[in-house]
């Protein structure tokens, strides 16, 4: 192992960033980590992080009123209709082509660090869906 394979480990051993910071690494193309959502396979787990980082984008810059959201569905299915109709959202949502599942998925993952914070939900996952991810290439 050399001294960038040690550095970038310890860089990934970091689970308490931010929504930003690590918003800021994964569009850089860094190493982040994050929840496996999928279990299918590298595959149809990579769309669901592209996908739910895009999401998540979109919730950190446009939050919705979180209380309002666990109480109004009908305000919820609007928001989050609102995400996907975000131009970075449906453009990498046309671009991979995801099942409603991935599609799902993504969105579940993206509310979860949206809401909680990326640090705490990290946290509410358990240890063995903690998986390390970077941004695939944009075409």
């Amino acid at each position: 192992m050399t001294n960038s394979d040690i550095a970038l480990a310890l860089d990934l051993a970091s689970k308490d960033m931010t929504n930003e910071v690590v918003l800021e690494r994964w569009e850089n193309g860094k190493g982040v980590w994050s929840i496996e959502m999928g279990g299918i396979g590298p595959g149809y787990e990579q769309a669901i992080q592209n996908i739910g980082f895009a999401m998540l984008r979109v919730m950190v810059e446009t939050p919705p009123d979180w209380q309002k959201a666990v109480d109004d569905k009908v305000y919820w299915r609007g928001y989050m209709d609102q995400v996907d109709a975000n131009p970075r959202v449906k453009a990498i949502v046309k671009r991979i082509g995801p099942s409603g599942a991935q599609h799902g998925a993504a969105m579940s993952m993206a509310s979860v660090f949206a809401r909680n914070g990326y640090a705490k939900g990290m946290a509410m996952a358990k240890d063995d869906r903690h998986i390390q991810v970077n941004k695939t290439s944009e075409p």
